[in-house]
């Protein structure tokens, strides 16, 4: 490619508070009416006074930490003049020379690289880069994208109309346009203003803050646990795939369930060795605890999705029917392969409609998976008897005969017959 595009994204993000940034009127997204939660300060009534929202400044201050900010202890609002139909006061209050936070960072795990992206620029601009920092071109900025599909058709459209631009000999301008969807094009809205274009000078009504470490602290002693935390603690706690672990994060009602059923998978292996006569109440062995969490997070992403959609729901834990204890006893169950995976399914379903224990519901649909050599012989004898064919295929070498000879086994039986067992008895009986 002759040109390489740099492309950002600035994107809003409202904070979730009761009550606006400058007033004690309602902050309610959802509101369908216009003009309902407002006031005088809101519609810039003169004489009204603005009061800065506690709340919002430590929330702005706990989503800096998080993206790796350096938190400014000692700040203030600015007045950015500008006319807009929606802007009574001909102002908006703002910052500019010391923003709350400033200088972050984030990576982002892509296929093949980490990525990170660069706040650093205190005054409001930011880059993105994985190698040192790049030259940049002019930018131009497209406003009012409201649909991913919108950004890339317009991405696509600016890189197709700079690049005919330069190559024409013209000059990038810094400038603000639109996205026109149904043209498929942007559109010039107004040439870039520049910091002065907006006379910043420190808003008079509000003094400014201060933080001492210890506010900053408390602050960021509240902070949840992120995302690349949850993705570390995910891979080296339960060590999952890449893959398990991202949908964990990702999904993080998800990933909740998965770590209350692993904190019960133990005690469950337990108690199955003690309902069969078996030692209990010991550790158990590594090996065994780890395929337990891989077969335990596979089951949860791999058949969850398929469940809730049965149900007509999307993928949401809440007032899901299967406790994460009675989850954990069914991966044990599995585990020492006393349901097939066919069995596997009919419990999870009748689990998830009816709430039942994986055992109870085994025993009253008669699912126990046939392991005892004893029980299936009569089966695969019959099985081999009544075929003649794929055994006489088998025996020339083709050995994709005994799949076959597997299934009618397992059709024989219900689907109960253990299909490792039934496979090893086939082919020592046609020896």
């Amino acid at each position: 490619m002759k040109y390489q595009p740099v492309i950002g994204l600035e994107i809003h993000a409202e904070l979730k508070t009761k009550t606006k940034m400058f007033c004690d009127s309602l902050n309610d997204p959802d509101e369908k009416h216009p003009n309902l939660n407002v006031c005088p300060i809101c519609m810039g009534h003169p004489g009204t006074l603005p009061v800065v929202n506690e709340d919002a400044v430590k929330k702005v201050i706990m989503a800096g930490l998080a993206l790796n900010c350096q938190i400014e202890r000692d700040t203030f609002f600015e007045r950015k003049n500008y006319f807009y139909p929606d802007l009574p006061k001909g102002y908006q209050i703002s910052q500019y020379q010391k923003p709350l936070c400033y200088g972050g960072w984030l990576d982002i795990p892509t296929a093949n690289r980490l990525q990170t992206t660069d706040y650093s620029n205190k005054n409001g601009g930011g880059q993105s880069a994985v190698d040192g920092k790049p030259i940049l071109g002019t930018k131009v900025e497209v406003k009012n994208i409201n649909s991913i599909k919108f950004a890339a058709n317009a991405v696509d459209y600016e890189i197709k109309r700079q690049t005919e631009l330069l190559d024409t000999g013209e000059k990038i301008r810094h400038e603000t346009r639109g996205w026109d969807d149904k043209k498929g094009e942007t559109y010039l809205m107004r040439t870039k203003e520049e910091a002065q274009d907006y006379r910043y000078f420190p808003e008079p009504d509000i003094p400014p803050l201060h933080f001492e470490d210890v506010d900053v602290e408390d602050i960021a002693s509240r902070l949840p646990e992120l995302p690349q935390q949850r993705r570390e603690r995910f891979a080296k706690q339960y060590g999952l795939s890449e893959r398990y672990v991202e949908i964990f994060v990702v999904n993080k009602q998800l990933g909740d369930y998965y770590e209350h059923v692993s904190s019960e998978l133990d005690s469950s292996a337990n108690d199955y060795h003690k309902k069969r006569g078996q030692a209990g109440d010991e550790p158990i062995e590594p090996h065994v605890s780890e395929k337990l969490h891989s077969l335990a997070a596979n089951y949860i992403i791999t058949e969850f999705p398929t469940l809730m959609n049965s149900l007509g729901q999307k993928l949401d834990m809440e007032g899901f029917k299967i406790s994460p204890e009675a989850f954990a006893e069914l991966m044990v169950l599995i585990f020492h392969k006393e349901l097939s995976s066919t069995g596997a399914k009919a419990v999870l379903k009748e689990m998830v409609e009816n709430g039942l224990h994986p055992e109870q519901i085994m025993k009253e649909k008669d699912l126990s998976q046939i392991s005892d050599t004893g029980d299936l012989e009569m089966a695969v004898r019959e099985v081999i008897s009544e075929n003649p064919k794929p055994v006489d295929d088998y025996k020339k070498g083709k050995e994709a005969s005994v799949k076959f000879l597997i299934g009618k086994v397992m059709s024989k039986t219900k689907g109960k017959a253990n299909p490792q067992i039934v496979e090893g008895m086939i082919k020592e009986m046609l020896k």
